[in-house]
């Protein structure tokens, strides 16, 4: 009730003693997630608005208690209980990403001025909060050339191109719970009925649509493209139209795919009594053209003047000085990047981007590849002057880990045999070895004696009998039992034991408790840490001092692409509270410097915190528990 004029903090406040009875300060800093001194402050602000004909808020020795005079106040509060309301109050004053979305969310679909007022009243907040969380909302915006203009007297609205508000539309509600979905298709009934499964009823007929035509559609373009179709319907019925220019149009005009496109589009049109204007058409097809699956026959060898075995020649070469590894020779990669590469240049220049569900997925499980691809992406980007949207980054990540994967399989490793007993029984157990282990050389070593002189030479010594020695590091034994297992346990773990790890992480590497409400004052905070732990020695004036991917699971993995770091480190960083980052909530960032990029040490180091943020269990110990010790052991659990 707008004349209470409460903040939801308050609110909370108010409601927690109405439901609950005395309540010490400190029992109410737990409850509504603030300070002491911040409920101090605000039981004061409360008994400034509420006056003494609506309550008595009085203090004692056992905490403070309400008394509630008017039935208004009392049937408001009810009213916020029985309705859930004070659920949403509680989930938009703890965090702000929440109001960040809901504010998003509001602009983005109304066509009309937003007043300030009416927002900060809606999600209980001040205007100083709202202005803070209006910088959230320009910052997402901007990463769709959209913004925020003002007029007096009217509010706020989103102005920019039709095409990007889509964008952002079928992101921030189309992408998210769905009960964003619900909710938006619930605004919507006046101008356009719709239902959720009408979606899938439009997925279904683009499917058919495929598959009748000999189309190659992914099932993620599939569902992208039948999501932008019926934001498209929901959009033309609200008075928004795409601009196509005719030049395009007569391009694609005799296009056999767009005649195609068109037997599609019909059927839609039926379920949905529509009819798509010339415009929504070229719109449309400009979605299927750039996201199939083109065959190797329809392999285009330049794109933009550019010749694409030019441009992976250097992808290669780059990738080659940055970390030592020779993928050039990987046919099966250049043949797929060669077809992927102009696809994906079409998309960006069309701004039609095939999201990818699982990019933190796959960022999160191939940190070494991630390091490979953006080397690779900025020979990409500088060739066909674009800038590569983190989606399709993804995409471009599942190429280069396999062809990572093909050099793991060929690694060679040396397994000394020590056989010291019978002919019979050494040879048993060494065709064991090799049947075991194809990717392995197995040197055979008369005696304990000449297996502790040429040790250097093996990874890892196998005897028959039990041994001792002072000399070789890793020794197995057959008469101990499981020794296979053992074996291939050590190699998959063979980096891990050659890794110094003292030399990266330490107790004043872990940094526990950064505030702040946006990625730029937590990366500045993170920036002064290193500064002050003397591992930047340089001062830098850039905003955004690192180069941040989320990885889901609440982690961000922070890069020194613009090489501030001066020392080997494995920095890790626990928030003191959550915020949204670029697409999702995060509380963990990490970041990794080696020597160099090439460096041996960086590919088990990306492996051991692939494996780490992969665990949910984990990385909500080191959230909870936010101790080193802990972190470590779970950290080397390999």
């Amino acid at each position: 009730m707008e004349k209470y004029n409460l903040t939801g903090r308050q609110i909370l406040i108010v409601n927690s003693l109405y439901k609950k009875g005395t309540l010490r300060s400190h029992d109410l800093s737990l409850l509504i997630n603030v300070s002491l001194r911040t409920i101090k402050y605000e039981i004061k602000e409360i008994k400034k608005k509420l006056n003494d004909d609506l309550i008595q808020l009085v203090s004692s020795s056992k905490g403070y208690t309400i008394t509630i005079y008017d039935s208004a106040f009392e049937d408001y509060l009810n009213d916020l209980n029985s309705s859930r309301k004070i659920k949403v109050i509680d989930t938009l004053h703890v965090h702000n990403y929440e109001r960040v979305f809901y504010i998003l969310r509001r602009i983005l679909t109304d066509d009309s001025y937003v007043k300030f007022d009416e927002l900060s009243q809606e999600i209980y907040v001040s205007l100083s909060t709202l202005n803070q969380d209006i910088k959230e909302v320009k910052r997402i915006l901007k990463r769709y050339n959209l913004e925020i203009t003002s007029r007096p007297h009217y509010g706020i609205r989103v102005e920019g191109s039709e095409q990007n508000k889509r964008l952002c539309i079928s992101e921030y509600i189309f992408y998210n719970e769905q009960v964003f979905i619900e909710q938006y298709l619930e605004k919507i009934q006046e101008s356009f009925s719709i239902e959720l499964d009408q979606i899938d009823e439009v997925e279904a007929i683009l499917r058919s649509w495929t598959i009748n035509n000999n189309v190659l559609l992914s099932d993620i373009s599939i569902r992208n493209i039948s999501i932008h179709i019926v934001i498209t319907l929901i959009r033309n019925k609200q008075g928004h139209f795409i601009e196509v220019s005719d030049n395009y149009f007569d391009k694609i005009s005799n296009d056999a795919l767009y005649s195609l496109m068109r037997l599609l589009v019909s059927e839609v049109e039926t379920v949905f009594s529509y009819e798509f204007n010339r415009e929504e058409l070229a719109y449309i097809f400009m979605h299927i053209d750039s996201k199939r699956v083109i065959a190797e026959s329809e392999r285009k060898t330049d794109v933009q003047n550019i010749d694409v075995d030019e441009v992976l020649d250097a992808v290669f070469a780059e990738i080659f000085n940055n970390f030592d590894i020779d993928i050039s020779n990987d046919i099966g990669l250049r043949k797929f990047l060669s077809l992927h590469i102009p696809q994906m240049i079409k998309r960006i220049n069309n701004n039609l981007i095939v999201r990818n569900p699982i990019i933190h997925e796959n960022l999160r499980k191939y940190l070494y590849a991630t390091k490979v691809t953006i080397s690779a992406v900025a020979i990409i980007e500088s060739y066909y002057k674009v800038k590569i949207p983190l989606d399709e980054f993804g995409y471009l990540l599942f190429y280069f880990n396999m062809a990572l994967l093909n050099l793991k399989k060929s690694r060679l490793f040396k397994i000394g045999f020590i056989s010291s007993r019978g002919r019979s029984e050494s040879l048993m157990y060494e065709n064991e070895l090799k049947s075991s282990f194809s990717n392995a050389e197995i040197i055979r070593f008369s005696n304990l004696k000449e297996a502790e002189e040429k040790c250097e030479k093996v990874d890892i010594v196998v005897s028959i009998n039990r041994m001792k020695s002072k000399v070789i590091k890793h020794i197995v034994s057959v008469e101990e039992g499981l020794f296979i297992e053992k074996v291939q346990n050590f190699l998959r773990k063979i980096d891990l034991y050659a890794l110094d790890i003292d030399n990266y992480f330490r107790p004043e590497y872990f940094v526990v408790g950064v505030t702040g409400d946006s990625r730029t004052i937590i990366l500045a905070e993170i920036y002064a840490k290193l500064v002050n732990l003397g591992i930047i020695e340089q001062s830098q004036d850039r905003k955004i001092p690192f180069i941040s991917h989320e990885i889901g699971n609440k982690v961000v993995h922070l890069q020194d692409l613009y090489k501030l770091l001066r020392k080997d480190v494995c920095l890790i960083v626990v928030l003191e509270k959550p915020i949204f980052w670029e697409k999702s909530v995060v509380e963990v960032l990490f970041l990794i410097k080696t020597k160099k990029s090439g460096d041996k040490d960086l590919f088990i180091l990306c492996d051991l915190f692939s494996k780490f943020a992969s665990e949910k269990s984990k990385i909500n110990r080191l959230i909870n528990d936010q101790d080193y010790g802990v972190f470590m052991k779970d950290f080397l659990d390999y």
